[in-house]
């Protein structure tokens, strides 16, 4: 024995559809004898409501619908394990939106940290010199092109060799107004 949903359908549109179960033997059963289920279904559905079929005649209940009422895929989709197929394309396109947000805001980040570094490169640069002169803790120190630095530091004396690490402040024509930006000391020579 398998169950069968029964469902009546108002083709004026006014009334929402009323079903019911109803048992037979088997979907071969129901192929060969339709108009006598659908008979038992209506009946069904005029005890359940106590009215007649004049009734739902009337109110334009003239269409049926049967399938297989399978009590555990009708559970499954009500606790939202088993999706519809509007509720698959509606899940499909917030994550194509995801993954393009996230794909845009990925590029972002590049191109972002790609500029900055870009910026860096073509702002950085360092030079070797010698310390010259170190009163409190103001050094100078002089290039190999005879540029002398001034920059604040501790534990320096004359004839130290250190590292300028330098930024052009973007006047890459314009030496002098260049900032120091780290000192580091050059050690073994």
């Amino acid at each position: 024995m398998i169950d069968l949903q029964c469902t009546l359908f108002s083709t004026t549109g006014k009334y929402k559809p009323m079903s019911t179960i109803v048992k037979v033997e088997s979907v071969a059963y129901y192929n060969t004898h339709k108009t006598e289920v659908q008979t038992r279904a209506i009946q069904k559905i005029c005890a359940q409501r106590n009215i007649e079929w004049l009734y739902l005649k009337r109110d334009g209940f003239t269409r049926m619908k049967i399938r297989v009422y399978d009590k555990k895929k009708i559970e499954a989709e009500k606790s939202g394990k088993v999706r519809t197929n509007k509720e698959k394309k509606k899940l499909d396109i917030m994550k194509e939106k995801a993954i393009n947000l996230l794909g845009g805001l990925f590029f972002f980040i590049i191109l972002c940290v790609l500029g900055g570094l870009e910026d860096y490169v073509k702002t950085s640069y360092t030079r070797e010199a010698i310390v010259i002169d170190y009163y409190e803790d103001v050094c100078s120190a002089e290039d190999k092109t005879g540029n002398v630095w001034h920059f604040i530091g501790e534990g320096y004396k004359v004839g130290d060799k250190v590292k300028l690490y330098m930024n052009t402040n973007h006047t890459d024509s314009n030496i002098l107004d260049d900032t120091i930006t780290k000192v580091k000391m050059i050690e073994g020579e």
